[in-house]
């Protein structure tokens, strides 16, 4: 593998990190789930700012060498584990589809814009389409595996950047960042207007603007790593992990109020005000100094978290299954009944996962 100069080195799984994979899969999947409560989009920033932590944490010691065809063996070598599924599960979706279909026919448009649906979610381009009919097509969440392949693309000259640059230059940098983002989105809104299907895309789905996440991510374990972060105690850290809850409870709060100018407009946007959030926890996670941190990254949470890959791309089928089931049977569940079914539906995703990863690793890994 000319990609890589110096072996890859195995470097301790930090646990605590894995119950938080474990806590932004879940607000997702309570999401798409339809219940009472969700946190989808901190979810997802958290994903993304945890990957990039995490990535440059892994090849720290790792000389990757820069090159188009090197960077692209090397994303595909990250996401070869979960190609197979994103297609098995791709597949699920269209005969669901079709199932639903089947009555009234399919006419021709529609045969063509799925193959084309099929084409862009199989190369994993998808998320460069602008339109929500291409994007977030079929297996709708694969659209976070389109935009990983392109950081883990990107992530061999962003580790030569952060190697290369302070950490107050990169602190900077961050910064710049997300003013760029809030910059952009107002552009956005003036042009296209604030419910345009594409100012969604570009601040939520957008490879490009998705980097932002990733690349703090980066810089946050430089600023883990070289500072004093680690050696505070356990009351501090339950002080700032009880102020990181109001924190995040005041965000929730004030994103729910209509904004009344294009500039909150643009701050409201699906992923700026959700990084530092996102920041914060897995700087918190991190350490796992705090009583929160500490009681929330237990062993049921950790195994979550390590199948987390799998359940992301599978929950989305049941869910979208249980869904047209319901529907087709004109069954409403409500109240406790809901509860139920979303604690069903989870076990199920949980269960899938766990017989994915045992046939992965006897049979595809080989």
């Amino acid at each position: 593998m000319n990609y890589i100069r110096q072996s890859e080195t195995t470097r301790q799984r930090i646990d605590s990190l894995q119950a938080l994979r474990a806590l932004a899969f879940l607000g997702i999947f309570f999401s798409h789930a339809d219940f009472f409560i969700s946190w989808p989009k901190l979810g997802v920033s958290i994903f993304y700012v945890m990957s990039g932590f995490l990535m440059t944490y892994r090849y720290e010691n790792v000389e990757l060498v820069e090159s188009f065809k090197n960077n692209l063996c090397f994303s595909l070598k990250k996401i070869k584990k979960l190609y197979p599924l994103h297609i098995i599960t791709m597949i699920l979706v269209i005969l669901i589809h079709l199932a639903s279909v089947l009555g009234g026919g399919i006419s021709i448009g529609e045969i063509i814009a799925l193959l084309v649906q099929i084409a862009l979610n199989v190369t994993l381009l998808q998320t460069w389409v602008p339109n929500s009919s291409f994007n977030v097509s079929l297996n709708g969440v694969a659209w976070y595996l389109s935009v990983t392949l392109f950081l883990y693309f990107m992530f061999p000259w962003i580790k030569k950047v952060i190697e290369q640059t302070t950490i107050i230059k990169l602190s900077i940098i961050c910064g710049i960042i997300l003013c760029l983002e809030i910059v952009t989105c107002i552009l956005f809104i003036f042009v296209y207007g604030i419910d345009s299907p594409v100012y969604v895309w570009f601040m939520y789905c957008f490879p490009v603007f998705r980097m932002g996440d990733f690349f703090i991510g980066c810089v946050l374990k430089r600023l883990f790593f070289e500072s004093n972060v680690r050696s505070i105690g356990m009351l501090e850290a339950t002080i700032f992990e009880v102020l990181a809850v109001v924190i995040t409870v005041f965000v929730f709060h004030w994103l729910e109020i209509e904004p009344d100018s294009i500039v909150l407009q643009a701050l409201h946007n699906r992923t700026t005000i959700y990084i530092p959030l996102a920041l914060i926890w897995v700087l918190l996670f991190a350490a796992s100094k705090g009583l929160i941190t500490t009681v929330l990254s237990n062993k049921l949470m950790v195994f979550i978290g390590n199948i987390s890959a799998y359940a992301f791309l599978i929950h989305y089928v049941i869910t979208t299954f249980t869904s047209r089931l319901l529907s087709y049977l004109n069954v409403s569940v409500n109240g406790w009944n809901r509860v139920l079914l979303v604690f069903a539906e989870l076990v199920v995703t949980i269960l899938l996962s766990m017989i994915y990863k045992l046939f992965h690793e006897k049979f595809l890994s080989r």
